[in-house]
């Protein structure tokens, strides 16, 4: 009887129960992985520029990732800011109407209302300051007085830390 007793403790011991899944092991897997597609998410969610006749960016060897900042496109015909027409560049030159010494008025008022919204928004969220970063799209045909002209007009809209996109040398 004694043997009948242990043969049946070592099939119990050998018998299988039925798997079961461990919550936690998979909330961590999933939780690794949403981070994961988020981050690399917000790094493929930067503003755009197609190339056009009207834009051509310089090329450049820099291998920096674009910051998240407002945009600023200087093309030969136009000057856009986050998308939206500013002002047309007959000709490829400004203007007269629309310059105030090294000043270009519309962009200068645009410019403003858009610091100012940052900066409403700085004070809701504190994590988030108003740097006064800026990324320029600048078409490489357009001349230099031009390009001085909007950097000193986005100074003086308190966008003073300049960054140029450019095409990337491949």
């Amino acid at each position: 009887m004694a043997f009948r007793a242990s043969h049946r403790q070592r099939k119990s011991l050998h018998r299988q129960k039925p798997m079961q899944l461990q919550l936690t092991s998979l909330i961590d897997i999933f939780t690794v992985l949403l981070l994961f597609f988020l981050k690399s998410l917000s790094q493929e969610a930067e503003f755009q520029v197609t190339p056009s006749e009207t834009l051509k960016l310089p090329e450049s060897i820099a291998q920096k990732a674009p910051e998240p900042t407002v945009h600023l496109i200087i093309a030969q015909d136009a000057i856009l800011f986050e998308g939206q027409k500013v002002l047309d560049l007959p000709n490829g030159e400004l203007p007269p109407e629309a310059v105030d010494g090294f000043i270009i008025k519309p962009l200068l008022s645009v410019l403003k209302r858009r610091a100012e919204q940052l900066k409403t928004f700085e004070q809701r969220y504190k994590h988030l300051p108003f740097k006064g970063k800026i990324t320029l799209y600048g078409d490489r045909r357009i001349p230099f007085s031009l390009l001085k002209r909007v950097m000193v007009t986005a100074g003086e809209a308190e966008f003073g830390e300049f960054r140029f996109a450019v095409l990337n040398q491949e």
